[in-house]
């Protein structure tokens, strides 16, 4: 199932200097987004690490939109309609 790349993909076509910031909710829906190829995938992600570096967004409980995007990296799953790709974190293990 392919689900939302039209949104992460639009948001990986323009950054707007505009463009609105970061909340729970366009960030979950692009971390939840499936992307027809890996690289569909890395240009969302990077448009979105992009986006936060030219427009910052506030924190939540102390996580910033910055490093939630630092952390992620894109990686395939297979479904029954085939390969899909999508975001997914990688966190460092705490000591």
């Amino acid at each position: 199932m392919i689900a939302l790349p039209s949104l992460a993909l639009a948001l990986a076509a323009t950054t707007p200097v505009h463009a609105k910031a970061w909340t729970p909710h366009s960030a979950a829906a692009l971390l939840d987004a499936s992307f027809p190829s890996e690289q569909a995938c890395q240009t969302a992600l990077d448009a979105a690490r992009e986006h936060e570096r030219l427009t910052p967004s506030k924190p939540v409980h102390d996580l910033s939109y910055a490093r939630l995007f630092a952390q992620a990296r894109c990686g395939s799953a297979v479904r029954k309609t085939g390969i899909v790709w999508r975001i997914r974190m990688h966190w460092p293990r705490r000591p």
